[in-house]
């Protein structure tokens, strides 16, 4: 799977058996815990300092190794077009089960298939400058929610 993603032209650090960078990542969070933030310091190396650290080292498409699992970080926007164009190519690879979790945090994080189309259907007016700029966002996003 390594030399896949290489061929691919991403870049990321080697696969470690079973654990891949799980370690690493730990101790990433526990030392970004720790850490006092100001109010206007930059939150990214709190909320996710190993993909900040992935991207800053191999640059803004690269790959990392949760567990045996390779995640693939994605920053260019014609690539993130094409992902979230092609959806169904690219299924999310974990389900919640607990249901109350699903009700409570739900989104299109935990949508696929024709609901997470549906949904972002409706959500696609949020993503336009053109309609934000004539001021009818809220119409049409509250016409599209209800629909």
């Amino acid at each position: 799977m390594e030399r896949y993603l290489r061929r691919q032209g991403l870049r990321g650090n080697s696969y470690r058996f079973l654990v891949g960078d799980a370690k690493e990542i730990a101790a990433m969070y526990e030392k970004a815990n720790s850490a006092i933030i100001g109010p206007y310091n930059d939150i990214t190396s709190r909320i996710m300092p190993f993909i900040e650290k992935t991207v800053k080292t191999y640059g803004t498409n690269a790959f990392a190794w949760i567990g045996p699992t390779s995640r693939i970080i994605i920053s260019e926007p014609e690539l993130m077009r094409s992902v979230l164009d092609k959806h169904r190519n690219f299924q999310k690879s974990f389900r919640v089960a607990n249901k109350i979790i699903r009700l409570v945090i739900g989104g299109l994080a935990f949508k696929e298939g024709d609901e997470w189309s549906k949904s972002r259907t409706k959500l696609n007016p949020a993503f336009h400058i053109a309609t934000q700029a004539n001021g009818s966002i809220d119409a049409t996003m509250h016409r599209r929610c209800f629909e």
